[in-house]
């Protein structure tokens, strides 16, 4: 993997690129394209980063790409090594915006379709844990139902079950605790459940 990281700019870092069309393929690897079938949807990559005061970088490996819809920000996703290792929706969306948001980009399929289910039970659990945007968190339960059919990224299934021997070693050393997994956070196995109705391609 060859990484392109270099200190820039502040006027440099304070641009993005906007592409038009996104793969992600099933390692995770991201291929944008500027050629779009829908004239309403973009994605928008920023690669710098700020350091420490007056010193910004660009990384080639480590960055975000916001999927808008009309220039509205719906869809964040989080690229490490450059690979797709999260996804969280916007925590400040209409309640409509994100139920179109999840129609739209099912229907852009190339891999996005992978990430709408841990996107969605990110943005559940936080919003849960913040007690933020009740009217949002509300649709979610009906959105995850919606999405049940669609194959799920091997990233997410790798982090369940790292989550899930986590919490089990937890239990181990802890017998008498009577903590659960926090509100909103989906457990490793009915997660899983949900992963493996379809596996991811």
């Amino acid at each position: 993997m060859i990484v392109a990281r270099r200190i820039v700019s502040k006027a440099d870092a304070e641009r993005s690129r906007e592409y038009r069309s996104i793969r992600i393929l099933s390692d995770g690897r991201v291929r944008l394209a500027d050629p779009g079938s829908d004239p309403a949807l973009d994605f928008s990559v920023q690669r710098h980063h700020w350091e420490e005061p007056d010193v910004w970088v660009y990384d080639s490996a480590h960055y975000g790409i916001d999927a808008q819809i009309n220039g509205e920000g719906v869809l964040t996703l989080f690229v490490k090594r450059s690979r797709v290792y999260s996804a969280c929706f916007s925590f400040i969306l209409a309640p409509a915006t994100l139920q179109r948001a999840v129609t739209d980009l099912r229907k852009t399929g190339n891999g996005v379709e992978r990430w709408l289910a841990p996107a969605l039970l990110r943005t559940q659990h936080s919003l849960t844990k913040l007690n933020s945007n009740p009217a949002l968190l509300n649709v979610i339960p009906g959105l995850l139902k919606s999405v049940r059919d669609l194959p799920v990224a091997a990233e997410w299934k790798r982090q369940l079950r790292k989550s899930e021997r986590a919490w089990k070693r937890w239990r181990e050393k802890n017998p008498t605790a009577k903590a659960e997994m926090p509100a909103g956070k989906p457990t490793p196995s009915s997660s899983r459940r949900r992963a493996s109705r379809k596996p991811a391609q």
